[in-house]
């Protein structure tokens, strides 16, 4: 992905973050200092920031990092829109800023895009659209398209780095967009070029890995024996989805690509990782049985060709 390609607006060059997950309390807090630049012909007097999937996200102790100027919230829209109030500075056109805040926000129980499901031993945080971000300015407006629960997509935005430290319990196996490494409870992630990051934290859950293409698929599942069929299918979908695409279209533009199989009614794609939504069936610790596998496939994928398609 070009960024000069593509449009022109205020963009978040990079996002630094340093988050923690809460599980006895089930929360997800940060700093976020996300670099702007305004690529358009207009001054700005505000910035608008997106919570996307949270409910009653609190944003506090906002900065301006070249200028220690603190902005004010301005107001916020019923969509998710938090406008901010910088007509003290202003981003003039080809400026660039590094905007500075910290942020909390509950996670709900829910089998959704953002929330914590459980299923007997298996527990996962599905993070993603959880954290602010600056929104689309374009024709002189910020979007304030909302954010839609389910059965839509929801990844307007243009391409971003990340440098993110992200505090989870050592008990959990950490999964994330882009390159991450974990040590006791500190995972480092970095990704360039993504359109969003996504974060999962799980209980119970195993990897296995090929590579196609020098891309390296991990596909990570709850482990249990009468899923073995199911799961091989799993990574044997992605290796020939990236084959097949890296030949029709072009290289994949990712190191990595890493299958979730997490609890959500479909499925759905993030830079670098999909998330499979567990079959609600019968049994689902014997998917072999009860399963239907083109399903798997053809998910898998549709959610792969995103990769290069959003």
């Amino acid at each position: 992905l070009d960024k000069a390609e593509s449009t022109k607006t205020c963009r978040a060059e990079q996002y630094d973050m340093d988050m923690k997950l809460d599980v006895k309390n089930k929360l997800l807090s940060g700093q976020v200092a996300m670099r702007l630049t305004n690529e358009t012909r207009d001054t700005l007097d505000e910035l608008c920031i997106r919570t996307d999937a949270t409910d009653g996200m609190a944003i506090t102790n906002l900065r301006i990092i070249e200028t220690s100027e603190h902005p004010e919230i301005k107001s916020k829209s019923k969509d998710s829109a938090v406008y901010l109030d910088i007509s003290s500075t202003q981003l003039k056109p080809g400026e660039t800023i590094t905007l500075q805040f910290d942020f909390i926000t509950e996670i709900p129980k829910t089998n959704n895009r953002f929330g914590y499901a459980i299923n007997g031993d298996d527990e996962i945080y599905q993070l993603t659209f959880c954290y602010p971000r600056i929104a689309m300015y374009e024709n002189g407006a910020w979007d304030e398209s909302p954010y839609i629960t389910d059965g839509a997509e929801n990844n307007y935005v243009t391409v971003s780095d990340y440098n993110v430290d992200f505090e989870a319990p050592e008990n959990l196996m950490i999964i994330a967009s882009g390159n991450e490494k974990t040590e006791g409870n500190l995972t480092k992630i970095t990704g360039k070029n993504m359109r969003q990051l996504a974060i999962f934290a799980g209980t119970n859950i195993k990897k296995d890995s090929q590579t196609v293409n020098d891309v390296k698929i991990n596909n990570y599942y709850f482990d249990h024996e009468g899923n073995k069929k199911y799961n091989d299918m799993a990574l044997e979908a992605a290796k020939d989805s990236v084959n097949l695409f890296s030949t029709l279209i072009g290289e994949y533009p990712y190191e990595e690509l890493d299958i979730v199989h997490g609890f959500y009614s479909s499925a759905m794609e993030y830079s670098g990782v999909i998330l499979m939504g567990t079959p609600d069936v019968e049994d689902r610790t014997a998917l072999d049985e009860y399963a239907a596998f083109t399903n798997l496939s053809s998910g898998i994928a549709h959610e792969t060709a995103h990769q290069w398609f959003y």
